[in-house]
């Protein structure tokens, strides 16, 4: 490491071809130091450089020394969630050492692109991968340790799988209890319905943690603040927060982690829950760690190691405590105090397991009471009963509040001690990075699905950039304060497709704070266009809902107004919806929308919620086709085409192909597109449609839907009927949802088939609700 650091201080002339070689190796090395003590930016910056300086060099493509730089970069990716640069710089690897032979490092490689696949929840991604590092392996000679952790990785990824399922079906009970607890507001039933519901969030909670399934778990905890508010419950309510600390802290969100442990912090604070005050306490000092605010950090850690005395809490006091050693030796170099508190932790772990305490290295340290706060705390029987518990199994069904059976809600707060005595810190031999760093990464399941078996590699805090997701807005002082450890870099909101209208900055700095905005799931809501229609439709729609604090955003569908593809030549429902397509592509790992389907667009987005699931909170579907599996627009276009005479009217099929091909676009006769479309519509807004209103390309429409339960199924659905609408009458829209019932079916007195333009106070009142819902 020496060498490293001097030939990284006085680079070598590159032209001299053994000082490259060792100047690669050598950036390699403090690129995996700095992966080891949690400086993933400043690794990956490093192993960037090596790359950069081999292109500009011309080593060999299929050098050894670029295939250990993509090794490294493909770690650091995966724990940046980066996941097509890691997939990308891992697969190049296993690319280079299959070309030179080496077969070992091979297999490391594909069992690092398993770890990628596992951690995404792709389990037969991951299963392919590791049976293909199987393979490998056996033909190799003296290798029964790198088979058997394969074995073990595999086992690891079915067990997975097993809670992956159990996680769908608790979901789907879950769905039926918040429809329980809707019918029985205002009874005296309302409130165990609620703590069903919360106990149902914690088994969720627990089974995303167990399987890296971050944004579920993150989607679990929003649902449980917004029980715990329901049940005015200041304890549930600090649990609440504290796990929605960790989503995001998971989720390397980091403003908002901060922001989540604070208000954790706040509440135990206001009920004198000493516990909770540590745990969140400890929590900040890692969130603060991991923005580069190292003295805060630590300042966190001394102040939860305080609490956690007080309140005689040695589990606590032991996490504290390792935590303020890794500052001190890390972060700080001081080896005083390093020394110091290895003595103290040593202490610790040897009377927790029941051994007898060393010679310290000096008591002024700690002060005499905080040291008998230690011993006290670890020789009390009552603290024994209370925090070394024996966590119950999170896969037996829990206690029915209805029958009458006891629930212990405190179970949630205990879990985390549990996990965060249990979570790994670095070791004080971390520090042999080469060793270490030679080895896959990856965190896993052990067996029984509670503790992470690190298999190859003992990962520690891991500090990440800054990235802006979903829902409330980051609180002034934090965010700049997070942005000022970030270099200043801004944080850039998510591109959009081409030519989609965006309402961000046009409802003002009140987005995300009015009315409540900023306590809903998500405050980001997509607007899709019907047949022939474009993103202009919505203007009323875009200017309430952003008045209302809603980040909003009309999609363009290809052939509209915007675009100049020719509705003639798309020949795909997929190529249709590119821009919306393109869109959620672009949606941050943890974002969610809400999406609002109208006419033709329900279709569309019927298709989205089968592709996006995980990204899709809500849809909508506005005097919209909802339809089912297998079934096509054109069919039920067509069963309305033969008791609708003012549609057959106003149809004009194209034929770009010839007559004697099928059509190729639809279009509407403009003098009867206030009867069909606009019937109740003011006068100016039926001048604009008449202007703008395009071809309807027709392929899209013949296409079957593949909708699958697992997906489809998975994301809530509402309808909102139109009672005067000429295009799709109200009686078509009530069979739909009678085919394919969604949650619950709003209705729009004396609008048309355009309630955007007859009816938008109303309409913008709905969609606020659903949004509430």
């Amino acid at each position: 490491m020496k060498l490293a650091l001097s030939l990284k201080q006085n680079p070598p002339p590159k032209t001299n071809s053994f000082f490259l070689k060792e100047y690669i190796i050598a950036l390699n090395n403090i690129g995996m130091h700095e992966m080891d003590v949690d400086n993933l930016e400043e690794a990956e910056k490093i192993l960037l450089k090596g790359l950069r300086i081999c292109d500009e060099e011309e080593v060999n493509e299929y050098d050894d020394g670029r295939a250990q730089l993509h090794h490294n970069l493909g770690k650091v990716y995966l724990e940046l969630r980066e996941w097509n640069k890691a997939k990308n710089h891992i697969e190049i690897e296993v690319l280079i050492c299959k070309r030179i032979g080496h077969t070992q490092d091979e297999v490391k490689g594909v069992i690092n692109l398993g770890e990628l696949h596992y951690r995404v929840q792709k389990h037969d991604e991951a299963i392919l991968c590791y049976q293909k590092a199987m393979d490998i392996a056996k033909r190799m000679k003296n290798e029964d340790s790198l088979v058997d952790l394969i074995s073990q990785n595999v086992e690891t990824v079915n067990e997975a799988s097993k809670v992956l399922e159990l996680l769908i079906k608790d979901e789907q009970k879950l769905k039926r209890l918040e429809r329980a607890t809707s019918d029985a507001r205002g009874t005296a039933n309302e409130r165990k319905f609620l703590l069903e519901q919360y106990v149902s969030l914690d088994s969720l909670i627990e089974k995303s943690m167990l399987i890296f399934a971050w944004t579920k778990h993150q989607e679990f905890a929003k649902m449980k603040k917004r029980v715990a508010t329901e049940l005015c419950d200041k304890g549930k309510l600090g649990d609440s927060f504290l796990v929605m600390g960790e989503s995001y802290q998971k989720l390397r969100n980091f403003g908002k982690a901060l922001k989540w442990y604070m208000k954790s912090w706040n509440a135990y604070r206001s009920i004198g829950n000493l516990q909770g005050q540590a745990l969140a306490k400890i929590n900040v000092g890692e969130v603060l760690d991991s923005s580069g605010d190292w003295v805060g950090a630590l300042e966190a850690f001394k102040e939860g190691y305080r609490i956690s005395v007080e309140a005689n809490l040695p589990s606590l006091q032991l996490s504290a405590l390792q935590n303020m050693h890794f500052s001190h030796m890390i972060r700080f170099d001081n080896v005083d105090e390093t020394r110091k508190l290895h003595i103290e932790i040593q202490n610790v772990e040897r009377l927790l397991n029941g051994g007898e305490l060393l010679m310290r290295v000096d008591q002024d340290y700690c002060s005499e009471t905080e040291t008998e706060g230690v011993v006290a705390s670890l020789l009390s029987s009552d603290e024994s009963d209370s925090l070394e518990i024996n966590n119950p199994s999170i896969f037996e069904d829990k206690p029915n509040l209805a029958t009458g059976d006891d629930v212990d809600v405190d179970v949630p707060l205990r879990m985390l001690i549990e996990k965060s005595k249990k979570s790994s810190k670095m070791e004080m031999s971390s520090l042999n990075t080469k060793a270490k760093m030679s080895d896959s990464s990856g965190e896993r399941l052990n067996r029984d699905l509670v503790d992470h078996d690190v298999n190859l590699q003992s990962l520690g805090r891991k500090r990440v950039r800054l990235i802006i997701s979903d829902e409330e807005d980051e609180e002034p002082d934090q965010a700049a304060q997070l942005r000022k450890m970030n270099h200043g870099n801004p944080i850039e909101d998510v591109a959009t497709s081409c030519g989609d209208i965006r309402l961000g900055e046009i409802a003002g700095s009140t987005a995300g704070k009015e009315r409540g905005v900023e306590d809903l799931e998500t405050n980001k809501v997509v607007l899709v266009h019907g047949g022939g229609f474009g993103g202009w439709c919505w203007y009323k729609t875009m200017s309430l809902l952003g008045d209302a604090g809603f980040e909003v955003t009309a999609i363009n569908l290809a052939g509209s107004v915007t675009h100049s593809v020719d509705a003639n030549n798309i020949t795909s429902l997929s190529e249709y919806l590119n821009p919306l397509i393109t869109f959620l592509k672009k949606l941050g790992g943890i974002e969610k929308v809400i999406l609002v389907g109208h006419d033709f667009g329900g279709t569309c987005i019927s298709y989205a919620m089968e592709a996006f699931p995980a990204k899709i909170a809500k849809s909508v579907f506005l005097a919209a086709f909802m339809l089912k599996n297998g079934q096509r627009t054109v069919d039920m276009l067509s069963q309305e085409e033969a008791t609708n005479e003012l549609m057959q009217q106003a149809q004009i099929f194209l034929h770009a192909n010839g007559k004697d091909q099928t059509p190729t676009a639809i279009c509407l006769e403009t003098s009867l597109l206030k009867d069909l479309l606009f019937n109740q519509s003011p006068t100016m807004d039926i001048t604009l449609a008449s202007g703008l209103m395009r071809p309807i390309p027709f392929a899209p429409i013949l296409e079957e839907l593949e909708l699958t339960n697992i997906k489809y199924g998975s994301v809530r659905r509402f309808y909102i009927e139109t009672t005067e609408d000429n295009a799709l009458p109200l009686p078509l829209q009530q069979r739909l949802c009678e085919l394919n019932p969604p949650e619950k079916v709003f209705r729009l007195e004396g609008s048309d088939h355009s309630p955007f333009f007859s009816k938008p106070q109303a309409l913008h009142k709905i969609l606020v609700e659903i949004a509430r819902t």
